[in-house]
């Protein structure tokens, strides 16, 4: 590290102006893009967190000694520490006006602590500016504000109240980021969404080993793709992506929230979605290494497109199967097993609502999958994987005699169980897995008629029993469309068990952290609903934070 803060911002601003030249109508100086820094005394409070679990206590004062360093010891002398930063473009004439803004108590003393990186500036009415070959950089004091812009007009864009125009971006944030798309000029999108397709079209030739089938789904993907991103440019409001560290909660966390305008075909989807009911809650077990429950209704506009992707999938992969050196009769036989497996995907697209989940269990003694979902006609698909079995028994009579039709039964779901012996695999790969799912790998296909269900591992029948029976607990009651997370202590564990023995102190050390965590061991992911948008949260908690106590910490001064 050889900026200062304040001097990364002027470097940024030096950099970045190059690209903001192209002559726009006057919008009234709305912001099209936020950036907020919630401040020096914010960011080490931050820092000393993160670094009492990491258990090297280094990191603020590593900042600290490189800010000494490259200030000559001045440190930031002049700097407000307690207020937040910020950085504004705006929609305006000629250039996109664009102002950061830096709290400070003393501007002069500031400016001579970074002297050695910024260089010395000239001044003239209160107005200061820095060169840096071709282009210069303005800083002004406004109020215990020093505003900093590329042109001296640029300097005029600043806001009145810099913390108000931040819009609670530094409350909430360490550092965040927000763009207003609703104030991109029209003059920009009607000169650069043709401009996009026409790109895109470019690179829409059909390749010479790709067939019509191949080349037909492609360009439908592409045109989906781009009617996406007009859709977004028009309808959407705002994009805001922020970092932050709540320490009371314990956690490191990352938000991703998008916005439609009010009235918009994109908001009215948001709201449609609103609060869901999920018949697979019963994924998520607190004591799983990952996990996730997901529910997604989809529009009739989403249905049809979809619906002609798989269209095309299926032309694509009859293709490839009449491609294949099989008999005219297996050839058919292959399309029909296909086709039916398609009918049942197209008729749970059409019923609108895609539900369903995924549950790992790990430990030292144990490894098992399991995953499923809604269907519209789990009997169609029932019947298609007897017509698998039956043509396997003609083929493959020895793993045919593997399979199991019906070897279970369950709350109205039909469990296939195919066993598979770990003999084939070499001794050693025999050992560790036989120790983790027994002497037969199981895998299971459970079907009823609006669900079905596929796991493998050590008892996985017993697992997608469980997950059918905590799911219908737990039916009834409103859940985010999704939830995800990976827990580290049961995975931590996992490793342990099967590493090799090179590998299994630091395994073991990691349990131990990880055990002593409190619980808080897990990356999760929540994605909720909010007024005309939605928001994903990402949260990696302390335990999985105090993992950097097994990496190295590098020592102040260290390049």
């Amino acid at each position: 590290m050889r900026r200062t803060l304040l001097s990364a911002m002027v470097v940024a601003i030096l950099l970045g102006s190059s690209g903001l030249g192209l002559a726009q109508k006057d919008d009234g100086g709305k912001p099209l893009v936020t950036v907020a820094f919630s401040g020096y005394q914010a960011l080490m409070k931050d820092l000393e967190w993160i670094d009492g679990l990491a258990g090297k206590p280094g990191l603020p004062k590593m900042l600290q000694a490189q800010i000494a360093m490259v200030t000559g010891g001045k440190g930031l002398a002049g700097l407000d520490q307690k207020r937040p930063w910020g950085l504004i473009v705006k929609a305006g004439s000629g250039d996109f006006p664009l102002v950061a803004f830096v709290p400070v108590t003393n501007l002069k003393q500031l400016l001579g602590a970074i002297q050695g990186v910024a260089g010395e500036p000239s001044e003239s009415e209160g107005i200061y500016e820095f060169s840096a070959g071709a282009q210069t950089v303005y800083v002004k004091e406004v109020k215990g504000w020093a505003f900093i812009s590329r042109s001296k007009e640029g300097l005029d864009a600043a806001p009145a109240d810099p913390v108000k125009a931040l819009a609670g971006l530094p409350e909430k944030y360490t550092l965040a980021v927000q763009a207003a798309i609703k104030n991109i000029p029209e003059e920009l999108k009607q000169m650069f969404l043709p401009l996009l397709q026409m790109g895109m079209q470019a690179g829409l030739e059909q390749m010479p080993s790709e067939s019509d089938e191949q080349f037909a789904l492609r360009k439908k993907m592409s045109e989906r793709v781009m009617e996406q991103f007009t859709t977004m440019v028009n309808e959407l409001d705002t994009l805001t992506v922020g970092l932050g560290v709540d320490a009371q909660a314990g956690n490191v966390h990352f938000e991703y929230t998008i916005t439609a305008k009010p009235g918009t075909a994109t908001a009215k989807q948001f709201a449609d979605v609103g609060e869901t009911k999920t018949g697979f809650g019963g994924f998520l077990m607190k004591d799983a290494a990952a996990a996730m429950n997901f529910v997604t209704k989809l529009q009739e506009a989403d249905i049809a497109q979809v619906e002609a992707l798989v269209a095309a999938s299926r032309a694509n992969a009859e293709h490839e199967i009449d491609r294949q050196e099989l008999s005219d009769d297996d050839k058919k036989k292959a399309k029909q097993l296909l086709g039916d497996l398609i009918d049942v995907l197209q008729a749970t697209l059409k019923a609108g609502t895609i539900d369903g989940g995924f549950v790992v269990k790990l430990d030292a003694s144990t490894a098992a999958a399991a995953a499923g979902m809604a269907l519209a006609d789990g009997q169609k698909l029932n019947a298609t994987v007897k017509k698998l079995v039956e043509q396997i028994a003609k083929d493959e009579p020895q793993v045919a005699q593997r399979i199991k039709l019906d070897a279970q039964e369950h709350d109205g779901i039909h469990f296939h169980i195919v066993s598979l012996p770990v003999d084939a695999l070499g001794a050693e790969g025999k050992a560790k897995l036989s120790k983790m799912v027994g002497q037969t790998l199981d895998v299971v296909v459970a079907i009823g008629d609006k669900a079905a269900y596929v796991a493998a591992g050590r008892d996985a029948a017993t697992l997608v029993k469980t997950v059918m029976d905590q799911s219908k607990q737990a039916a009834g009651a409103a859940v985010p469309p999704a939830r995800m997370f990976v827990a580290g202590a049961p995975i931590a564990r996992f490793v342990q068990a099967v590493a090799d023995e090179d590998d299994k102190k630091n395994a073991a050390k990691a349990v131990k952290i990880l055990e002593g965590a409190g619980g808080k061991d897990r990356v999760a992911m929540t994605m909720t609903v909010i007024p005309n948008g939605a928001k994903v949260r990402l949260e990696v908690q302390a335990g999985v934070v105090s993992l950097l106590r097994l990496a190295p910490i590098p020592k102040a001064g260290d390049e």
